[in-house]
């Protein structure tokens, strides 16, 4: 795809052809048996992963609906159903793997798509606002040159793509934010443990929280002179 020749290969790795999402693959595997054949992921026809992303996002997917003439309608509508299924399954993949980031960061991240037929070429998004909520939207459309006269039109092609550049290295920073709130809370978790066991080990040692002392059950006391336990005793006067 033509967006390949615009992106910095120091920060994607680009991979084109008849590819499939591995966050796609992995998520239709979930939950089964490692005896059964593997099902692959959506198909994509572009795939940029960030280099610098600890995830290994996949931040950037494309498609290409077709060359010329221009495709059905129905072609262009089922690709772009396509790659939102792709960008989807990439959002819940990385949400999974950094599920103790907070809510906030984790809504804050988004990824790119690319689809493209004829002439045109147009740029997507895709965020998550809550669960099972994502908001899939263009974010431009480009008329691609089709003569020399009109080739004067690249320029906007160009800094579309500029502003892609620049988003994905915004999207690479957010994501190791993201990644690092993750592992600190890892560490805070491990720091509540580590004292909660400091303290049970001056109280109880290595064997935990000593438990209160049951209260021995009292025996009975005999009082004398009660009803039930006096007697009288008598002594006869005579003797």
């Amino acid at each position: 795809m033509l967006t390949r020749r615009f992106l910095d290969n120091t920060e994607l790795k680009m991979d084109s052809g008849e590819i499939c999402s591995w966050a796609s693959a992995q998520r239709r595997n979930e939950g089964r048996s490692i005896a059964l054949h593997a099902r692959v992921g959506q198909k994509c026809d572009f795939r940029g992963t960030l280099k610098h992303s600890i995830n290994k996002l996949e931040a950037i997917t494309g498609l290409r609906s077709g060359g010329l003439p221009e495709p059905h309608r129905k072609k262009i509508f089922l690709d772009s159903l396509d790659l939102s299924i792709t960008m989807r399954d990439i959002l819940h993949a990385f949400f999974k793997s950094n599920a103790n980031s907070p809510s906030e960061d984790l809504h804050k991240i988004f990824i790119l798509g690319v689809q493209s037929w004829g002439w045109t070429h147009q740029v997507l998004a895709m965020d998550c606002k809550g669960t099972n909520i994502c908001r899939y939207g263009k974010l431009c459309t480009t008329a691609l040159p089709n003569s020399i006269r009109t080739l004067a039109c690249l320029e906007k092609f160009y800094i579309e793509m500029k502003n892609v550049k620049a988003t994905l290295h915004s999207i690479c920073n957010k994501a190791n934010d993201v990644a690092l709130f993750h592992a600190r809370a890892h560490r805070r978790k491990r720091i509540g443990k580590d004292r909660e066991e400091h303290d049970n080990l001056d109280i109880g040692g290595w064997f935990g929280k000593t438990t209160g002392t049951p209260t021995s059950k009292k025996s009975p006391t005999l009082e004398y002179g009660s009803s039930k336990t006096s007697r009288t005793l008598e002594y006869d006067s005579s003797a």
